[in-house]
């Protein structure tokens, strides 16, 4: 097998960097209009926020639906690229509801939803942290794709 130049590289890093945003967009776009949950909301400036508590139980309700709403006909990669993307559309959602412009700012500084550095460096991350093969960082982002951190949850007086 020939080795790929880095002309080639970058082309296909580009091709995958553009259906990755319009799969991530799309996901969200689907996110809204899939959205029926009753909320408690406030309005400023035509944008609908909520407090924190009730943005977190929708944020883990809609990724308890997340794992069995995977295609499982589609190969690894894609797999764990629709998983990536659909809680990142999750996340940015649940932000975006937030009342608490404080704590969004706070969480978008400390822990930004990593669209910046998007799938692959999440693969690079896990396998990296975990010591995992590349298939095995896929594998964990399927499996770990509806996990909360329970901290956040305590904190907020909500199990799960």
């Amino acid at each position: 097998m020939v080795p790929k130049s880095a002309i080639e590289k970058n082309r296909e890093y580009k091709e995958f960097s553009k259906n990755h945003e319009v799969a991530y967009y799309s996901e969200r776009t689907k996110l809204l209009e899939d959205d029926n949950t009753p909320l408690t909301r406030t309005q400023r400036n035509d944008i609908m926020y909520t407090n924190n508590r009730d943005v977190r139980k929708w944020y883990i309700n809609k990724l308890a639906n997340l794992k069995p709403s995977l295609n499982t006909n589609l190969p690894l990669k894609e797999r764990a690229i629709e998983a990536y993307c659909k809680r990142a559309a999750i996340r940015e959602e649940a932000r975006n509801r937030m009342g608490d412009i404080v704590k969004r700012s706070e969480l978008d500084t400390k822990k930004p939803n990593d669209t910046l550095n998007g799938f692959e460096g999440l693969v690079q991350y896990k396998m990296n942290k975990k010591n995992l093969t590349r298939k095995e960082a896929y594998l964990d982002i399927i499996e770990t794709c509806d996990k909360t951190n329970k901290d956040v949850n305590k904190e907020l007086g909500i199990g799960g």
